[in-house]
């Protein structure tokens, strides 16, 4: 059985987990399994409606930033860490950043003095601290959210724990 719902103005199709494309290794990017615990959101290949929550909190920096040390962490070259370790920098650490995340000042000089020779962990301390900020602020007002509440009511609706959520283009 195959629902959708409105989200924020975008149309997500619903469906059973079990009759999804999530089990086709090439489009598993654009689903995302129903979970509640923050663990599972975060680590799942997709987490569009906790991000579609987050833009309308102005505070999806936040994801991007944390997905992206995620990403960081695997670069296995100097040359390509030094660039994105770079991009990270201005993208999100520096002060006045175009997407400049909320982390204290002394994780903020670490940061500015690894970055001349970034290793993979040089953005860990600042992604602990937005990790702990959403954890603790953003996804517990997301669990109380209207976006979340009409997941939830449809998903009951259906009677099922376990469905694919994908954005309909």
């Amino acid at each position: 059985m195959k629902t959708s719902i409105v989200i924020l103005g975008h149309t997500f199709s619903v469906q059973l987990a079990s009759q999804c494309c999530c089990r086709e290794k090439r489009k598993r990017k654009v689903c995302w399994i129903f979970c509640k615990s923050m663990f599972d959101i975060l680590f799942s290949d997709g987490p569009i409606v906790y991000k579609s929550y987050l833009k309308t909190e102005y505070s999806d920096e936040n994801m991007e930033f944390w997905l992206a040390c995620e990403k960081y962490k695997k670069i296995l070259s100097q040359r390509k860490r030094i660039s994105e370790a770079q991009k990270l920098f201005k993208e999100f650490i520096q002060p006045q950043a175009p997407k400049e995340i909320n982390i204290d000042s002394p994780v903020r000089e670490g940061i500015t003095l690894k970055i001349q020779e970034p290793t993979q962990c040089c953005f860990d301390e600042a992604q602990k601290i937005v990790y702990l900020h959403m954890e603790r602020d953003s996804y517990p007002r997301f669990l109380s959210s209207q976006i979340y509440q009409s997941l939830i009511f449809t998903l009951s609706a259906q009677q099922q724990s376990t469905v694919c959520l994908k954005e309909e283009k």
